[in-house]
């Protein structure tokens, strides 16, 4: 009867853990730069349907939104009918488990010339043709990596022959007669290897190698086991329903018990430093995971577009949970999280990196609602007379630099930025509006429910 306990107990959970479906994100067209006002579809070709792969994205504006907030959802695929500039950024799919596809990067332009290049990670030794085109034809251009020329191509298009590690970089394209594209990060991947399946006929012995069922066993302690036992203590409680000392006794047993095991809420919040959403080229920056648990192994990670969910040691100094940037650049411009070990995910932050004179220092985290809050446009010493935007619209002009907004709402979230008619634009950043968080304590609610 016991080992039918177990059984019965294995099979029932075993739909719950373990799981490794996986998914690859697809994009049509099969490019990273889009004109303005094309129709993108997006797919998760998936192993398994029943994982609720869903497309997310993380922009300028916004990060980790799924597809119905800025497409139309169809399944595993979303579609967007006339994609903007606002849509550019990176796009992956997320099942319901937190497992994540690969990422892709996408480029919109409202200028008249794209560079066609891979979407994906090329193979080290397959050969990749570039093409700088017009919306109906290629262009006669120049081809650029890392801001060095090339060559010039005539027919509009050029070939890298046994692409290796060292072609990997930013690319764009330049048209005498239609003007330059938008630069794509190209990426080299190392062939894939696969172990061979065993040849032998041979049945495993006995006792060598463990069955199956103590594999699954082993696996379901690990993931589950922490969620089985605090809630078969619970039941159990329920069930007995002990009287007096007895019953306080075994309730705070259960929560002695159950507390390091079950609903584990250990937290990070990401902290920047200069605390605000837009860096002047060549600053120092750092960024921090503010951690509840440093046991938990919170890293930094990021994506720009030249990246995507690469850890600090990629392109900082790391120090524990905290990440240093000594020369920030454009190319750093991105979005920044911590992640725990298990998977767990920080705030996130935009960070827009420019080589311009002048920024717009905004909240580089959501704002309360009711709260003020104080826009500066400013050169690197002092503040500028300035006009401030709000998705593209003048607001007001302000002679000394600075711009306060009364008890923001969520009417108030958009892309701001500013204008200085001695020194130059900003780029734009944007603003988001939150409203009061609510808590619930798990821990009040059971004393009660069991008192």
């Amino acid at each position: 009867m016991r080992q039918t306990s177990l059984l019965y107990l294995l099979l029932l959970s075993s739909p719950l853990c373990c799981t490794t479906n996986q998914a690859s994100l697809t994009v049509s067209p099969s490019r990273s730069q889009m004109f303005e006002e094309e129709f993108v579809s997006l797919s998760c070709e998936e192993d398994d349907s029943s994982a609720g792969w869903k497309l997310r994205r993380n922009t300028t504006r916004e990060t980790r939104k799924e597809c119905d907030k800025w497409g139309r959802s169809a399944g595993s695929s979303c579609k967007i009918s006339d994609i903007i500039t606002l849509d550019s950024g990176v796009y992956w799919c997320e099942s319901k488990e937190g497992t994540t596809s690969n990422s892709i990067n996408i480029t919109v332009t409202g200028g008249p010339v794209i560079l066609q290049s891979p979407v994906l990670p090329v193979m080290e030794g397959d050969d990749v043709t570039l093409h700088c085109e017009n919306k109906t034809s290629n262009l006669p251009a120049d081809f650029y990596k890392d801001g060095s020329l090339i060559r010039t191509e005539p027919a509009g298009h050029m070939t890298i022959h046994h692409v290796s590690k060292s072609d990997e970089g930013l690319y764009k394209c330049n048209s005498s007669s239609h003007g330059e594209s938008p630069s794509s990060w190209i990426s080299v991947t190392g062939e894939i290897l696969s172990a061979e399946k065993p040849t032998t006929t041979t049945a495993p012995p006995p006792v060598s190698a463990p069955p199956r069922l103590v594999i699954r066993l082993i696996c379901h302690l690990v993931v589950f086991c922490p969620y089985f036992i605090s809630t078969l203590l619970m039941v159990s409680l329920y069930r007995h329903r002990p009287t007096g000392t007895m019953r306080q006794t075994s309730l705070l047993c259960l929560l002695l018990l159950s507390s390091p095991l079950c609903c584990t809420t250990n937290q990070a919040s990401l902290t920047v430093s200069p605390s605000r959403s837009q860096m002047f080229e060549e600053e120092f920056v750092s960024l921090s995971c503010e951690e509840d648990d440093s046991s938990a192994g919170w890293k930094l990670r990021r994506n720009t577009t030249r990246d995507t969910r690469k850890e600090c040691d990629d392109w900082g100094r790391s120090a524990g949970s905290s990440c240093k940037i000594s020369d920030i650049v454009p190319l750093d411009s991105g979005v920044y999280w911590c992640e725990s070990r298990e998977g767990a995910t920080s705030n996130s932050i935009n960070i827009t990196v420019t080589d311009g004179s002048v920024i717009l220092q905004s909240p580089v985290l959501p704002v309360m609602e009711g709260d003020d809050v104080t826009l500066h446009c400013k050169n690197k010493t002092s503040n500028l007379p300035a006009g401030f935007y709000k998705d593209g619209s003048l607001i007001r002009t302000e002679p000394a630099g600075h711009m306060t907004i009364n008890h923001v709402s969520k009417s108030d979230e958009g892309l701001y930025k500013c204008n200085s008619s001695s020194h130059g634009e900003s780029p734009s950043s944007w603003i988001s509006v939150t409203g009061e968080e609510v808590t619930f304590d798990f821990t009040t609610y059971f004393i009660h429910m069991f008192t």
